[in-house]
Formats: C-alpha cells, sequence, structure tokens
C-alpha cells in the first residue's frame, strides 16, 4: 500500500526553523527547570528540542562566556565598563544548521574591568 505524502504548499524557510530552535531551547529552559512543571510537558519539550536536532539544528547559550569582538552574536545591552567583557545573559542562543550559523545570539555582556582600567 503507497502511502500518500501532500507537497507542502511552500518551502519550510530556514529562518523560520531558526525560530523553532530558539522556542524549544526557550521552552526548555524555562519549563523544565520548574520544578512545577508537570513531566508530561517537560518530556513533550524535550522531545521537540531533540527533533530539532535530529533535523540538524543545534543552539548554544552563551552564558558566562567571555565576550570577544570577533564573536558572532548581537549585543542588545552592555551593563558596566569594559574591556574585557562576559556573556551575562543569553536572550536567544545562536541557532546552528548542519554545523553553519543561521542566527547568531542575541546577548547582554557586563564590563569586568575596574573603574581605573577603563581609562586607560
Amino acid at each position: 500500500m503507497d502511502t500518500y505524502v501532500p507537497q507542502a504548499e511552500r518551502p519550510i524557510a530556514l529562518q523560520e526553523c531558526a525560530d523553532l530552535a530558539i522556542d524549544a531551547w526557550r521552552a526548555v529552559s524555562r519549563a523544565c527547570a520548574d520544578p512545577q512543571t508537570p513531566e508530561r510537558v517537560a518530556t513533550a519539550i524535550m522531545r521537540i528540542s531533540e527533533r530539532m536536532q535530529d533535523l540538524g539544528f543545534m543552539t548554544k547559550d552563551l552564558t558566562g562566556v567571555p565576550y570577544a569582538p570577533d564573536m558572532r552574536a548581537r549585543i542588545v545591552e552592555q551593563v558596566g565598563i569594559g574591556p574585557p567583557f562576559r556573556v551575562i545573559e543569553c536572550l536567544a542562543p545562536a541557532v546552528y544548521f548542519r554545523g553553519k550559523l543561521v542566527r547568531p545570539a542575541e546577548i547582554v555582556v557586563k564590563g569586568e574591568a575596574k573603574d581605573d582600567q577603563a581609562d586607560r
């Protein structure tokens, strides 16, 4: 017996899939970290994230990483003076498809320099 697979009305854009990967990352990091999230919900969220990985999408959270000017990330907010800077919050992770960056991370960085170092 042949199985009918309907054609998609339009191809799925890579950026739309990147959005889904980010949404899955947010759901995992928020809902699954909450002990009040029902186990069935947490399991479903993890499956979505795993399926995105199976399709070739990976996310990378840059929280805690030292910031470098050549980093392919968009600074949304800068706190304090620096350099050096450190990523203190990742608003959206970097998204990779089959090892290639398709969406840079959106980050908040904090300067770690003392006031006297910033004047140099």
